[in-house]
């Protein structure tokens, strides 16, 4: 058997599912950093999970430019892991409105108060359980990924389809330039806040072993399933908080956001190496 390229040993995967009505982000904020995000990972190893019309089309299109060698599976958001395990989350949104806690003051950069006030209210209910779908199966699909990964591939890794948008502000930012433990999770931190206290993990890229993936997914649905209901506007970050705070021997932080930087401009960012 050949051997297997260094660069070829980790597998990076990808999520795509177009939301209607999503008031976070609009699908051309995400068109726009597509390219941008997979010229990152020319030469390596992409596996999209995804749904909707022409989306598998310009993946593959975008892969061939940058010589990606590129899988994919189509899953409806319905059929996402933690599709029906969110479903507290969205009743602890219902009955937050209902007590009128969306009038509250709170800072701007606290989750709660951004995931309440925009996602749910301006974008529905329904819109804001997708999103919290995806959000929360990102762990579980890559658990689901490495226990039948490709022959060769050692890690697996997370990378938001936006990631391109973090050039220059966080620093180490080029995760491809980093190396970790094996035996962690790396991740960067956060510039958002949780009860007040600053989140630390962000999940635009998560990277592990294959071996490693499975226990902290366990980990992670034991969190979620204890704290959906407990009535914070929560998503995958402020459940991995709680993962990553009782089990901090299986976390790696790559990096820290730039103070003063959130995001560069994508012309300027690609000057940032």
């Amino acid at each position: 058997m050949p051997e297997i390229k260094e660069n070829k040993k980790t597998m990076y995967c990808m999520g795509f599912w177009p939301i209607e009505n999503n008031q976070k982000r609009n699908l051309e904020h995400y068109n726009k950093l597509l390219p941008e995000s997979m010229r990152l990972l020319r030469g390596r190893r992409l596996h999209l999970f995804y749904d909707g019309k022409g989306i598998a089309e310009s993946f593959a299109a975008e892969a061939e430019k940058y010589g990606i060698e590129a899988s994919k599976t189509r899953v409806r958001i319905s059929d996402l892991p933690t599709f029906d395990a969110v479903l507290p989350i969205i009743s602890t949104c219902e009955r937050l409105v209902s007590e009128g806690k969306h009038h509250d003051d709170t800072p701007a950069r606290e989750k709660m108060s951004m995931h309440l006030k925009r996602d749910y209210l301006l974008s529905g209910a329904d819109a804001f359980r997708s999103m919290v779908a995806i959000w929360t199966s990102k762990i579980p699909l890559l658990a689901e990924f490495s226990r039948s990964a490709p022959v060769g591939v050692k890690s697996v890794a997370w990378v938001d389809a936006s990631i391109a948008k973090f050039k220059g502000s966080r620093t180490n930012w080029n995760f491809l330039r980093q190396s970790w433990p094996k035996d962690r999770v790396a991740h960067y931190a956060s510039p958002m806040f949780f009860h007040g206290a600053p989140l630390p993990l962000n999940a635009s890229f998560l990277s592990a072993s294959i071996d490693l993936w499975p226990k902290v997914n366990a980990l992670f649905l034991e969190e979620l399933a204890k704290r959906a209901g407990d009535g914070y506007v929560h998503d995958e970050e402020t459940i991995m908080s709680g993962v990553v705070m009782q089990n901090p021997e299986l976390f790696h932080t790559l990096g820290r956001p730039v103070r003063g930087i959130r995001r560069l401009p994508l012309k300027l960012a690609s000057l940032v190496q």
